[in-house]
């Protein structure tokens, strides 16, 4: 109620100043905030208003993270302000832009209010402040107002009450670490805050000062973006107006896909072993995995070969022929079964120097300098990862990197040509795209060493920090181009599966959100990746389905190789004659075959309901399970499969309104407080309210807010009132609580006006 009546004053208000005073047609508004920050505000007519501060000579610069991605691929970003009509009073201002929202500027004390198109306040500025090279942007909250968005994150949904380091790294399995850092967030009283730059920053959501949030931008001037609507479902939509939207994936990208961490893929035939840290490891093969896939009636939609050898060029035409037969041969082998084959890569790798015509200027020279500025090395393409030393072990400790120069022409060209047009024409239609998080920022100071980048064309990056921006440019121009190359040829689209990158990644579906453990543990904040990300722009995000790795492994005895022959025999696991040895697998070395089939099968159940359906990892195969857990496998992977047509048609909805497939209650339901703060629950596909069980428990309970929704499997109705209503389920294992809204919402992508489908039959009440 306080809220409302604060509200209606804020519109009394802002009419008397439009009323008492003439207003006049400007392009922009200038003001000096406390501290004397010169500030600019324009607005662009779609429910956005633009807020810059001054660089150091008093201009106002547009050379945000949208600007310069704009740039980059050769695109414009509306930047033109819209006509604001401008009344002053003795308190300071009104802006009113012809979309009908407004800004209202108040000196004493200091608050820039966004009121929406229909007269609410939204959003309230109350702190633009600098500190040396850091500008600080802070705003009120207020009540119970909840918090969401600021990237794929993996710790809690509502952000109010955190305080979060928008900067990217490979925590690897630290739920407080992130992959994709989006300086976008959205409240329950509707609108939201982007701020527009690559740069390192600091986002408090009330963890200082409970009342207010704040941006904090490590280095530069403020660029932020206000989405002044009444309905916080309206923001990613208005980021993506800014920052690009992505385009719809084919059908087969949905899934289930299947990614094994090598060296299952490394070879065409299995099983064979191969030496790693000094330990025979058990590779079983691609064409047997997927003829294990076959018998059990699940085959992929598509298989990313981690670890297979991609290189197309050898020493000898003869080699060269057979390399790109290998590959052939595999992607044949796979379409006939209508299965894609994808390939691995690390972010901006070059993939094949020996590939004709490579140049050394075609890699990214660095110099590597001391904290005072001094030299440590010679200008040189490989350079160590400074960023952080990381705790992921496949990385085996601190290591080298080296990426392709995307700022010269030249070497883009080669790499499309040399290196992955012959790909495409073996058959490759994606790649999988590891370790968007190891770029260091340039000339940033990590730990008494920095690296200076040596760019063919630097203007690339003007105003782009390269730690975000990098895999961002890489990843989304690569995925354009290299479908504009396969479309020519009518056969589709490629698809580049991502871990990472910043503002603007959601242009290139799909990402994924990196190495999780599989435990019962770590399965809500797989769900909270794809929530989360949702939010931020990002509506095609997927995981690894139930778990990537052990929290502890241990190797476990399969089979003896005979060094001679190459050939594993599984029958035994003791070595016998000479020259044989004995061949491991990795097993949990926490917990038995009973419980990690009972992870799996709640792990399946609730991949089903997502964009897309993928497994990955070094754990147990689907079909190492025993047959029940197989059957959920199967079960789920078809429930998918089934619903390729409704997440396709949600897909183009998501890309034309920015609202997520998977999404928060509280998106559907923002006045409804019972949903704020529901983090295991989602909206799917529009009319769905999907309640996995992600416990070791049987049943749980669920949240249904006002309206009519059928429970799916029960076939029975629940008429909520107002107020919602809790109810209690027995969920088996390999399924979940699905509830069908009986009139779902429609929203239109501009207005917001809601739209109803038509009453369906009844169902007997509950």
């Amino acid at each position: 109620m306080k809220a409302k009546v604060l509200a209606w004053i804020a519109m009394l208000a802002a009419a008397l100043c439009v009323c008492g005073a003439r207003a006049e047609e400007v392009t922009h508004v200038e003001f000096v905030a406390p501290g004397g920050v010169k500030c600019r505000l324009t607005a662009d007519g779609s429910s956005m208003w633009r807020l810059r501060t001054a660089e150091p000579d008093g201009s106002f610069a547009d050379t945000g993270a949208v600007q310069s991605l704009a740039r980059w691929m050769g695109e414009t970003v509306k930047s033109a302000p819209g006509a604001i009509s401008l009344s002053r009073d003795l308190g300071g201002w009104t802006a009113s832009a012809k979309d009908g929202t407004r800004a209202v500027f108040r000196d004493s004390p200091f608050r820039l209010s966004f009121l929406s198109a229909t007269g609410r306040t939204v959003l309230d500025v109350v702190r633009i402040e600098t500190f040396g090279c850091a500008c600080v942007l802070g705003g009120r909250l207020l009540g119970k107002e909840a918090v969401y968005g600021l990237g794929e994150r993996l710790d809690r949904l509502n952000k109010r009450g955190q305080c979060i380091d928008l900067y990217t790294r490979d925590g690897y399995n630290d739920k407080n670490a992130s992959y994709v850092a989006i300086p976008l967030f959205a409240t329950t009283r509707g609108g939201g805050v982007f701020v527009n730059a690559y740069e390192r920053m600091k986002a408090d959501m009330g963890a200082a000062d409970s009342a207010e949030w704040r941006m904090e931008v490590e280095k530069g001037a403020l660029d932020a973006y206000f989405i002044a609507t009444d309905a916080m479902r309206d923001v990613p939509g208005r980021y993506m107006e800014l920052s690009g939207r992505p385009a719809v994936p084919d059908d087969w990208q949905y899934g289930p896909v299947v990614c094994r961490y090598w060296p299952d893929f490394r070879e065409f035939d299995g099983p064979f072993a191969l030496s790693v840290g000094g330990v025979q490891t058990l590779g079983l093969g691609l064409r047997n995995i997927i003829d294990r896939y076959r018998e059990m009636g699940a085959l992929p939609t598509a298989v990313i070969a981690e670890g297979a050898k991609c290189n197309v060029y050898g020493e000898t035409p003869e080699e060269t022929a057979a390399k790109r037969a290998e590959i052939a041969r595999r992607a044949q082998w796979l379409a006939k079964d209508g299965i894609r084959y994808m390939v691995y890569m690390a972010s901006g790798s070059v993939m094949m120097r020996n590939a004709p015509g490579y140049k050394d200027e075609y890699e990214v020279h660095v110099v590597v300098e001391d904290a005072a500025g001094h030299a440590k090395s010679r200008p040189q393409r490989v350079f160590p990862s400074i960023a952080f030393k990381s705790s992921n072990p496949d990385l085996g400790g601190v290591r080298s990197w080296s990426a392709l120069d995307i700022t010269n022409q030249e070497a883009w060209q080669w790499y499309l040509d040399a290196v992955w047009q012959p790909l495409l024409d073996a058959g490759v239609r994606g790649a999988k795209i590891d370790f968007c998080e190891e770029m260091p920022d340039d000339g940033y100071l990590y730990g008494g060493t920095r690296i200076r980048y040596l760019w063919k064309d630097r203007s690339v990056f003007d105003g782009a920090a390269v730690h975000h921006a990098y895999p961002t440019f890489f990843i989304t121009k690569l995925c354009r181009d290299l479908s504009a190359r396969l479309a020519a040829k009518g056969q589709g689209r490629f698809m580049a599966l991502s871990r990472g990158g910043g503002i603007g990644s959601q242009r290139s579906p799909f990402m994924w959100a990196g190495d999780q453990h599989r435990t019962f543990e770590k399965l809500p904040e797989q769900l909270l990746a794809l929530l989360n990300s949702g939010v931020s722009g990002i509506p095609f995000m997927t995981y690894d389905m139930a778990g990537y790795h052990y929290p502890k492994m241990k190797m476990v005895p399969c089979g003896v190789l005979d060094a001679a022959t190459g050939a594993v025999d599984m029958s035994r696991i003791a070595a016998k004659g000479k020259g044989e040895e004995v061949v491991y697998r990795r097993e949990s070395g926490e917990y038995g075959m009973a419980e990690e089939q009972s992870i799996f099968a709640r792990g399946a159940a609730s991949a089903a309901y997502t964009p897309c359906m993928q497994t990955h990892g070094y754990v147990r195969h689907p079909f190492e399970f025993d047959a029940d857990t197989r059957n959920i496998y199967v079960k789920c992977a078809a429930r998918h499969l089934a619903m390729v047509g409704e997440i396709s048609a949600a897909a183009r909805r998501a890309v034309e309104t920015g609202v997520p497939i998977v999404r928060p209650l509280a998106f559907d339901f923002q006045d409804d407080e019972n949903t704020w703060s529901i983090s295991d629950e989602y909206m799917f596909c529009d009319k769905y309210l999907v309640a996995p069980v992600l416990t070791k428990s049987e049943s749980r309970r669920i949240y249904l807010p006002k309206g009519v929704w059928i429970d799916v499997d029960a076939d029975v109705r629940h008429d909520v009132p107002a107020g919602g209503k809790w109810l209690s389920r027995k969920v088996p294992a390999g399924d979940v609580a699905v509830f069908r809204a009986l009139r779902p919402r429609r929203w239109c992508a501009r207005s917001g006006a809601r739209l109803l489908t038509p009453r369906l039959p009844k169902l007997r009440p509950r």
